[in-house]
Protein backbone atom coordinates (compact mmCIF):
# COMPACT_ATOMS: atom_id res chain seq x y z
CA UNK A 1 0.00 0.00 0.00
CA UNK A 2 1.34 3.40 -0.97
CA UNK A 3 1.03 5.92 1.82
CA UNK A 4 0.81 9.61 0.86
CA UNK A 5 0.33 8.18 -2.63
CA UNK A 6 0.11 10.74 -5.43
CA UNK A 7 -2.22 13.18 -3.72
CA UNK A 8 -3.59 14.45 -0.45
CA UNK A 9 -7.17 15.68 -0.70
CA UNK A 10 -8.51 18.40 1.60
CA UNK A 11 -12.19 19.14 2.13
CA UNK A 12 -13.84 22.11 3.84
CA UNK A 13 -17.49 22.34 4.87
CA UNK A 14 -19.55 24.72 6.97
CA UNK A 15 -22.21 22.33 8.26
CA UNK A 16 -24.31 25.18 9.76
CA UNK A 17 -24.80 23.41 13.07
CA UNK A 18 -25.63 19.83 13.97
CA UNK A 19 -28.60 20.15 16.27
CA UNK A 20 -30.85 17.13 16.65
CA UNK A 21 -30.36 13.45 15.79
CA UNK A 22 -32.06 13.69 12.37
CA UNK A 23 -29.76 16.42 11.11
CA UNK A 24 -26.69 14.84 12.65
CA UNK A 25 -27.44 11.56 10.89
CA UNK A 26 -28.05 13.34 7.58
CA UNK A 27 -24.81 15.32 7.91
CA UNK A 28 -22.81 12.17 8.65
CA UNK A 29 -24.46 10.30 5.79
CA UNK A 30 -23.73 13.01 3.23
CA UNK A 31 -20.30 13.76 4.72
CA UNK A 32 -19.27 10.10 4.59
CA UNK A 33 -20.29 9.88 0.94
CA UNK A 34 -18.41 13.09 0.15
CA UNK A 35 -15.27 11.70 1.79
CA UNK A 36 -15.51 8.42 -0.13
CA UNK A 37 -16.50 9.98 -3.45
CA UNK A 38 -13.71 12.60 -3.46
CA UNK A 39 -11.12 10.46 -1.62
CA UNK A 40 -10.89 13.08 1.13
CA UNK A 41 -8.02 12.63 3.60
CA UNK A 42 -8.61 15.73 5.76
CA UNK A 43 -12.03 17.33 6.31
CA UNK A 44 -12.21 20.74 7.99
CA UNK A 45 -15.59 21.61 9.50
CA UNK A 46 -17.02 24.93 10.63
CA UNK A 47 -20.07 25.60 12.82
CA UNK A 48 -19.93 22.34 14.72
CA UNK A 49 -22.35 22.90 17.59
CA UNK A 50 -20.71 22.30 20.96
CA UNK A 51 -22.91 21.07 23.82
CA UNK A 52 -22.52 23.70 26.53
CA UNK A 53 -23.17 23.65 30.24
CA UNK A 54 -23.37 27.02 31.92
CA UNK A 55 -21.67 27.48 35.29
CA UNK A 56 -24.27 28.95 37.60
CA UNK A 57 -21.93 31.23 39.55
CA UNK A 58 -20.24 32.90 36.56
CA UNK A 59 -20.91 34.15 33.06
CA UNK A 60 -18.63 31.43 31.75
CA UNK A 61 -19.79 28.40 29.84
CA UNK A 62 -18.16 25.01 30.09
CA UNK A 63 -18.36 22.37 27.39
CA UNK A 64 -19.73 19.01 28.35
CA UNK A 65 -17.29 16.13 28.29
CA UNK A 66 -16.93 14.78 24.78
CA UNK A 67 -18.69 15.68 21.57
CA UNK A 68 -20.95 12.86 20.43
CA UNK A 69 -21.35 14.22 16.90
CA UNK A 70 -17.62 14.32 16.18
CA UNK A 71 -17.08 10.97 17.91
CA UNK A 72 -19.80 9.35 15.83
CA UNK A 73 -18.68 11.05 12.61
CA UNK A 74 -15.10 9.78 13.04
CA UNK A 75 -16.42 6.29 13.78
CA UNK A 76 -18.66 6.36 10.72
CA UNK A 77 -15.83 7.52 8.46
CA UNK A 78 -13.61 4.74 9.81
CA UNK A 79 -16.34 2.20 9.10
CA UNK A 80 -17.18 3.53 5.64
CA UNK A 81 -13.62 3.94 4.38
CA UNK A 82 -11.75 1.15 6.15
CA UNK A 83 -9.26 3.77 7.40
CA UNK A 84 -8.62 5.13 10.88
CA UNK A 85 -10.25 8.54 11.36
CA UNK A 86 -9.67 10.88 14.29
CA UNK A 87 -10.40 14.56 14.92
CA UNK A 88 -9.15 17.67 16.64
CA UNK A 89 -11.46 20.36 17.95
CA UNK A 90 -11.16 23.99 19.02
CA UNK A 91 -13.85 23.65 21.70
CA UNK A 92 -11.35 23.39 24.56
CA UNK A 93 -10.27 26.98 23.98
CA UNK A 94 -13.03 28.53 21.85
CA UNK A 95 -15.53 29.00 24.67
CA UNK A 96 -14.73 32.18 26.53
CA UNK A 97 -16.47 34.76 28.67
CA UNK A 98 -17.92 37.55 26.58
CA UNK A 99 -15.22 40.19 26.65
CA UNK A 100 -16.14 43.62 25.32
CA UNK A 101 -16.77 43.38 21.58
CA UNK A 102 -15.75 39.70 21.34
CA UNK A 103 -19.42 38.81 21.46
CA UNK A 104 -19.37 35.41 19.79
CA UNK A 105 -16.68 33.67 21.84
CA UNK A 106 -19.44 32.01 23.85
CA UNK A 107 -21.58 31.00 20.89
CA UNK A 108 -20.67 27.32 21.21
CA UNK A 109 -19.72 27.00 17.53
CA UNK A 110 -16.65 24.88 17.13
CA UNK A 111 -14.15 24.34 14.32
CA UNK A 112 -12.99 20.77 13.92
CA UNK A 113 -10.74 18.82 11.57
CA UNK A 114 -11.33 15.13 10.86
CA UNK A 115 -8.36 13.28 9.37
CA UNK A 116 -7.03 9.89 8.32
CA UNK A 117 -4.79 8.95 11.22
CA UNK A 118 -3.35 6.04 9.24
CA UNK A 119 -1.99 8.52 6.69
CA UNK A 120 -1.09 11.71 8.55
CA UNK A 121 -0.06 12.89 11.99
CA UNK A 122 -1.75 16.05 13.24
CA UNK A 123 -0.25 18.33 15.87
CA UNK A 124 -2.24 21.18 17.38
CA UNK A 125 -0.09 24.26 17.99
CA UNK A 126 -2.64 26.55 19.60
CA UNK A 127 -1.33 26.52 23.18
CA UNK A 128 1.46 28.65 24.59
CA UNK A 129 3.81 30.86 22.62
CA UNK A 130 3.11 32.54 20.23
CA UNK A 131 -0.64 31.94 20.00
CA UNK A 132 -1.86 31.44 23.58
CA UNK A 133 -5.32 30.39 22.41
CA UNK A 134 -5.60 28.68 25.78
CA UNK A 135 -5.26 32.07 27.49
CA UNK A 136 -7.66 34.51 25.83
CA UNK A 137 -6.53 37.49 27.91
CA UNK A 138 -2.88 36.91 27.02
CA UNK A 139 -3.25 35.98 23.36
CA UNK A 140 -2.21 38.59 20.76
CA UNK A 141 -4.47 36.80 18.27
CA UNK A 142 -7.93 37.54 19.65
CA UNK A 143 -10.76 37.13 17.18
CA UNK A 144 -14.50 37.51 17.47
CA UNK A 145 -14.85 33.81 16.71
CA UNK A 146 -11.87 32.42 18.59
CA UNK A 147 -12.50 28.97 17.10
CA UNK A 148 -9.31 28.63 15.07
CA UNK A 149 -7.58 25.33 14.35
CA UNK A 150 -3.83 25.79 13.75
CA UNK A 151 -2.34 22.44 12.82
CA UNK A 152 0.94 21.01 11.61
CA UNK A 153 0.13 18.02 9.44
CA UNK A 154 2.86 15.51 8.63
CA UNK A 155 3.17 12.41 6.52
CA UNK A 156 3.50 9.48 8.92
CA UNK A 157 6.33 7.92 6.94
CA UNK A 158 8.41 10.85 5.69
CA UNK A 159 9.49 14.36 6.66
CA UNK A 160 6.86 16.07 4.48
CA UNK A 161 4.58 18.44 6.39
CA UNK A 162 2.49 21.61 6.05
CA UNK A 163 0.48 24.03 8.15
CA UNK A 164 -3.33 24.07 8.02
CA UNK A 165 -5.46 26.84 9.53
CA UNK A 166 -9.22 26.22 9.71
CA UNK A 167 -11.17 29.44 10.30
CA UNK A 168 -14.70 30.83 10.46
CA UNK A 169 -14.80 34.62 10.27
CA UNK A 170 -17.69 36.88 11.28
CA UNK A 171 -19.99 38.18 8.57
CA UNK A 172 -19.15 41.41 6.82
CA UNK A 173 -21.87 43.60 8.28
CA UNK A 174 -22.65 46.96 6.68
CA UNK A 175 -24.37 48.22 9.82
CA UNK A 176 -21.13 47.74 11.77
CA UNK A 177 -19.04 49.15 8.92
CA UNK A 178 -17.36 45.72 8.73
CA UNK A 179 -15.07 46.69 11.62
CA UNK A 180 -15.19 43.24 13.22
CA UNK A 181 -14.39 41.44 9.97
CA UNK A 182 -11.61 43.91 9.16
CA UNK A 183 -10.04 43.41 12.56
CA UNK A 184 -10.29 39.63 12.48
CA UNK A 185 -8.96 39.17 8.95
CA UNK A 186 -5.93 41.26 9.94
CA UNK A 187 -5.43 39.11 13.04
CA UNK A 188 -5.69 35.99 10.88
CA UNK A 189 -3.12 37.42 8.47
CA UNK A 190 -0.78 38.14 11.40
CA UNK A 191 -1.25 34.60 12.66
CA UNK A 192 -0.50 33.22 9.18
CA UNK A 193 2.65 35.35 8.94
CA UNK A 194 4.04 33.91 12.20
CA UNK A 195 4.13 30.42 10.70
CA UNK A 196 7.37 29.34 9.03
CA UNK A 197 7.45 30.52 5.41
CA UNK A 198 9.60 27.55 4.44
CA UNK A 199 6.55 25.31 4.86
CA UNK A 200 3.47 25.06 2.71
CA UNK A 201 0.69 27.03 4.44
CA UNK A 202 -3.01 26.55 3.73
CA UNK A 203 -5.96 28.42 5.21
CA UNK A 204 -9.48 27.11 4.70
CA UNK A 205 -12.97 27.72 5.97
CA UNK A 206 -15.88 30.13 5.78
CA UNK A 207 -14.49 33.64 5.41
CA UNK A 208 -17.93 35.25 5.10
CA UNK A 209 -16.67 37.46 2.28
CA UNK A 210 -16.01 36.94 -1.40
CA UNK A 211 -12.37 36.93 -2.49
CA UNK A 212 -12.79 40.29 -4.20
CA UNK A 213 -13.76 41.72 -0.79
CA UNK A 214 -10.42 40.92 0.82
CA UNK A 215 -9.67 44.62 1.04
CA UNK A 216 -9.65 46.53 4.29
CA UNK A 217 -11.35 49.89 4.72
CA UNK A 218 -8.00 51.59 4.12
CA UNK A 219 -7.75 49.85 0.75
CA UNK A 220 -5.04 47.37 1.68
CA UNK A 221 -5.34 43.87 0.23
CA UNK A 222 -4.74 41.00 2.68
CA UNK A 223 -2.85 37.80 1.83
CA UNK A 224 -1.05 39.42 -1.09
CA UNK A 225 1.45 36.54 -1.31
CA UNK A 226 -1.28 33.93 -1.56
CA UNK A 227 -3.49 32.27 -4.12
CA UNK A 228 -7.16 32.26 -3.11
CA UNK A 229 -9.21 29.42 -4.54
CA UNK A 230 -12.87 30.27 -4.19
CA UNK A 231 -16.19 28.92 -5.37
CA UNK A 232 -18.43 31.22 -7.32
CA UNK A 233 -22.06 30.93 -6.21
CA UNK A 234 -24.31 28.97 -8.55
CA UNK A 235 -27.76 30.52 -8.68
CA UNK A 236 -30.57 27.98 -8.73
CA UNK A 237 -33.34 30.53 -8.36
CA UNK A 238 -33.84 33.83 -6.59
CA UNK A 239 -34.13 32.19 -3.18
CA UNK A 240 -31.49 29.46 -3.17
CA UNK A 241 -27.82 29.55 -4.03
CA UNK A 242 -24.53 28.19 -2.80
CA UNK A 243 -22.65 30.09 -0.15
CA UNK A 244 -19.34 29.00 -1.63
CA UNK A 245 -18.54 32.55 -2.61
CA UNK A 246 -17.51 32.82 1.05
CA UNK A 247 -15.62 29.50 1.27
CA UNK A 248 -11.96 29.55 0.31
CA UNK A 249 -8.66 27.76 0.25
CA UNK A 250 -5.87 30.30 0.70
CA UNK A 251 -2.41 29.01 -0.19
CA UNK A 252 1.06 30.48 0.04
CA UNK A 253 3.46 30.07 -2.88
CA UNK A 254 4.88 26.77 -1.61
CA UNK A 255 1.43 25.24 -1.25
CA UNK A 256 0.20 26.60 -4.58
CA UNK A 257 2.91 24.67 -6.39
CA UNK A 258 1.42 21.43 -5.05
CA UNK A 259 -2.15 21.95 -6.31
CA UNK A 260 -3.43 19.27 -8.71
CA UNK A 261 -5.89 20.05 -11.50
CA UNK A 262 -6.57 23.63 -10.44
CA UNK A 263 -9.18 25.07 -10.51
CA UNK A 264 -11.82 22.43 -11.34
CA UNK A 265 -11.09 20.36 -8.24
CA UNK A 266 -12.54 23.09 -6.01
CA UNK A 267 -16.18 22.30 -6.72
CA UNK A 268 -18.65 19.74 -5.42
CA UNK A 269 -21.66 20.82 -7.44
CA UNK A 270 -25.13 19.49 -7.80
CA UNK A 271 -25.84 18.15 -11.29
CA UNK A 272 -27.38 20.22 -14.07
CA UNK A 273 -30.89 19.48 -12.79
CA UNK A 274 -30.08 20.96 -9.38
CA UNK A 275 -30.04 17.53 -7.73
CA UNK A 276 -27.44 16.52 -5.17
CA UNK A 277 -26.73 12.79 -5.26
CA UNK A 278 -24.89 10.82 -2.62
CA UNK A 279 -24.68 7.07 -2.69
CA UNK A 280 -28.15 5.65 -3.17
CA UNK A 281 -29.73 8.92 -2.01
CA UNK A 282 -30.53 12.14 -3.80
CA UNK A 283 -32.13 15.41 -2.84
CA UNK A 284 -32.84 18.75 -4.42
CA UNK A 285 -30.41 21.54 -3.74
CA UNK A 286 -33.33 23.49 -2.26
CA UNK A 287 -33.96 20.76 0.33
CA UNK A 288 -30.24 20.43 1.05
CA UNK A 289 -29.84 24.15 1.70
CA UNK A 290 -32.91 24.26 3.94
CA UNK A 291 -32.30 21.11 5.96
CA UNK A 292 -28.58 20.29 5.95
CA UNK A 293 -26.50 23.40 5.33
CA UNK A 294 -26.43 26.51 3.19
CA UNK A 295 -22.92 25.37 2.15
CA UNK A 296 -22.02 22.43 -0.05
CA UNK A 297 -18.47 21.25 0.70
CA UNK A 298 -15.47 22.24 -1.39
CA UNK A 299 -12.26 20.29 -1.88
CA UNK A 300 -8.81 20.47 -3.41
CA UNK A 301 -5.89 18.12 -4.08
CA UNK A 302 -2.20 18.46 -3.32
CA UNK A 303 0.62 16.46 -4.86
CA UNK A 304 3.21 15.55 -2.24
Amino acid sequence: QLLWAEELVLGSWNIQGNGGPFKEQALMEFGSYFVRDKNIDILALQEVKVPLQKLSHTKLYKKRIGNDFLDHFAQELSKQTGSVWKYVSSCDYAIRENIDEYAYCNAGLDNAVLYRADKVDVKEIHAGYPFYFDDFHKSPYKMNMNNTNVLKISDRFSDKSFYLINKHLPYKNDSKRWDTWDRDIQVLEDLYNVLNDNYSKILCGDFNAAHHSFYLEDGRLVFTDCFIGCRKPTTVNRDFHYSHEFDHFILNAAATELVIQEPDRYTSDADSSGTIRYGTHSTTLEYFLKNLSDHVPIFMSLDF
